[in-house]
């Protein structure tokens, strides 16, 4: 096995590795656009308010993805923000979007179908795995070779679906509570983690959203929930998890510093999400949800993609740093997922809170 150092991307050289990566971009836009893939006016109408245009260049400078040196880059950056977050500002400090909710919601009873629309989320979880271990494990100095390198480690699974990333955190040996804000979903995680002597013992499921167990955990006034105060998660988590949820969220920079939240000092977070890139609407929309249809239609929104930028300028502004990052790839010729150095499409990264 590889050690973290291998695939990792060296987020101090972050903004070069983006603007390397999006060199591309114009070719690739230029071929979906040809065969009839990519609408002409489907990235513009997000990119160019955002001061960039279809092709993800500066409509400004005429520069690649900006950088954090560029003359405009930290502006277009921040706009894009804003605009992920104007549109429900007013209504609510919730990051719940109903919509989303109810998609998975409807999908509850398919979590564990190796054939089902979560079939993509059962085949990525090994990479997942090792780099949330390898991770982990550098930041708290521990030995990620052992077979439960996580014994000890309190850590929470937000957006747990029905639970395929908190029991294989439990087999490495953390102590796992795992949140969803839908009820289906809850009950799906909770009567298969009961098929596993190991995972009943060791992960416990809430419907609850976020923001609440953020308010129960830091108001030492507030009462706990039932569920919440017989397990002690009265104390905050050494690692805190939120994997293929960042994308579905309406306020994703409140979502970020309601996590840091509930994260203790030295505690690490981990992320995984989808970059926003004509790359990320080939692979996880066109080809996903409509080539081949290992995915549901409407699943994804493009424009509530973040770049990797983005997310370690969000994870900064609520006290955290990006120390590892890593992309994820379906190799086609095996049909499974690997880390790389690409953050184009799919990418994971880990986050120190000081």
């Amino acid at each position: 096995q590889k050690p973290v150092s291998d695939y990792v991307v060296d987020t101090s050289m972050l903004p070069a590795a983006l603007r390397s990566l999006c060199q591309a971009r114009p070719a690739l836009c230029r071929a979906l656009r040809t065969c009839g893939s990519l609408p002409a006016n489907h990235l513009g109408s997000a990119s160019t308010e955002a001061g960039l245009d279809p092709c993800g260049t500066c409509s400004v400078h005429g520069t690649s993805m900006p950088s954090q040196t560029s003359p405009c880059g930290a502006s277009i950056i921040m706009t894009h923000l804003r605009m992920h977050n104007t549109a429900s500002a007013s209504q609510t400090s919730s990051s719940i979007d109903k919509k989303e909710a109810a998609k998975f919601a409807a999908l509850a009873s398919q979590w564990w179908d190796p054939a089902g629309p979560f079939a993509p989320l059962l085949r990525m979880n090994p990479a997942r795995c090792k780099f949330i271990r390898d991770a982990v494990c550098a930041v708290r100095g521990l030995e990620f070779s052992e077979p439960e390198p996580f014994r000890g480690l309190r850590l929470l699974d937000v957006g747990c679906g029905g639970g395929i990333l908190s029991e294989s955190m439990a087999r490495m040996g953390a102590q796992v509570h795992g949140i969803d804000i839908t009820q289906e979903n809850v009950q799906a995680a909770t009567s298969h983690a009961q098929l596993d002597p190991v995972t009943a013992s060791r992960v416990r499921y809430q419907c609850i959203p976020l923001e609440d167990l953020s308010h129960h955990l830091n108001s030492p006034t507030s009462s706990q929930p039932d569920s919440a105060a017989s397990s002690g998660s009265s104390r905050l988590y050494d690692v805190v998890l939120a994997s293929e949820v960042l994308e579905h969220v309406k306020r994703p920079d409140d979502f970020i510093k309601t996590l840091t939240s509930v994260l203790a000092p030295g505690g690490t977070l981990v992320l995984s999400t989808i970059n926003r890139t004509p790359a990320s609407y080939a692979v996880a929309i066109v080809a996903a949800e409509y080539l081949t249809g290992i995915v549901p239609r409407g699943t994804h929104s493009w424009k509530k993609f973040i770049t990797p930028e983005e997310a370690a300028i969000m994870a900064r502004q609520a006290g955290l740093q990006m120390v590892h990052a890593a992309g994820i790839e379906l190799r086609a010729s095996s049909g499974t997922f690997v880390l790389t150095q690409d953050l184009g499409v799919n990418y994971i990264a880990a986050f120190h809170r000081v």
